[in-house]
């Protein structure tokens, strides 16, 4: 166990506490080393503005950063760049409207191959 807690949103101020809450909105989680360093406010005030500067917009995107991080999947990352493989028109659950549409669905297939 660590000599320093990690502090949960319910055991800091209210001006750390809407940093946690943007950190939740924005990642997801609060990542721990923040929790820890919400100990001293002012350390962590500083390393949310480098965070911000090294993780945010800048020559490397956002997203290959998430991914070299280990916070987004390599699979999620590069899925985001490809056309949807699945078509509306069909559900598992109830297969008949998609039946029906396979002629549709089979010529706008084709005119995505064709067309790129």
């Amino acid at each position: 166990m660590g000599r320093l807690s990690r502090l949960r949103p319910d055991q800091v101020g209210e001006d750390i506490r809407s940093l946690f809450e943007t950190f939740l909105r924005e990642r997801g989680n609060i990542p721990n080393m923040f929790r820890t360093a919400a100990h001293r406010p002012e350390i962590l005030s500083t390393m949310l503005a480098h965070f911000r500067a090294v993780m945010g917009p800048g020559t490397v995107p956002v997203a290959l950063k998430e991914m070299l991080s280990g916070h987004l999947s390599p699979r999620s990352c590069l899925g985001s760049f490809l056309k949807p493989r699945e078509s509306a028109i069909f559900a598992w659950d109830d297969p008949l409207p998609g039946l029906l549409d396979l002629p549709l669905f089979a010529w706008t297939a084709g005119r995505r191959l064709i067309c790129g």
